[in-house]
């Protein structure tokens, strides 16, 4: 059984390259479907190094030559890239909000968007109860903000919500989940 991720921010792909990595390392089939405004440009992807960093080199240069295969700007749209024979990223270029969001097809949300004074659309309620839709009963979406407002709007979303250790240099961060 195949499991799928949506993150609602790709930036560096660091998320989908990690979790591609840790579908292989388990031989679990994984799409990740990741939506994006606007990627950032070749140059700055592969100077990032993150075939290095994640001891992922094939995922990596995947993604890379995918990315060296588009223009700089990529015109918004749908796009399939095969990271590793069990790993595919299906990349949303455009709007997150204008995303279509099938009702209890992911196993996990990470909501990697900017803060919620930058993309304060990312975050609203209307958006966040779209994402507990998307879930599976039982799913769970994780996100790098542990701000009041956004723990209150994943509550109010429908979510049980936890506030969990946070990454290096992040104190706390937050775990939603859609009850059963």
């Amino acid at each position: 059984m195949e499991t799928r991720v949506l993150e609602v921010g790709f930036g560096t792909g660091f998320n989908a390259l990690l979790t591609a990595k840790m579908a292989q390392i388990y031989e679990a089939p994984l799409v990740f479907v990741s939506l994006e405004r606007e990627l950032l440009p070749t140059a700055t992807l592969a100077a990032l190094n993150h075939g290095a960093v994640l001891d992922a080199a094939p995922l990596a240069e995947a993604l890379a030559a995918w990315r060296r295969s588009q223009p700089e700007q990529v015109t918004p749209g749908r796009y399939a890239v095969t990271l590793a024979p069990q790993a595919v990223l299906d990349l949303h270029v455009g709007e997150a909000t204008d995303a279509v969001l099938p009702a209890s097809a992911f196993d996990a949300v990470y909501l990697d968007a900017f803060s919620p004074d930058v993309n304060p659309e990312l975050w609203t309620l209307v958006f966040l109860r779209r994402l507990l839709n998307a879930l599976l009963p039982g799913g769970r979406l994780a996100t790098y903000s542990a701000k009041g407002s956004v723990r209150r709007a994943l509550l109010s979303a429908g979510f049980e919500v936890e506030r969990r250790p946070g990454p290096p240099g992040k104190r706390e961060m937050l775990v939603g989940l859609r009850p059963t």
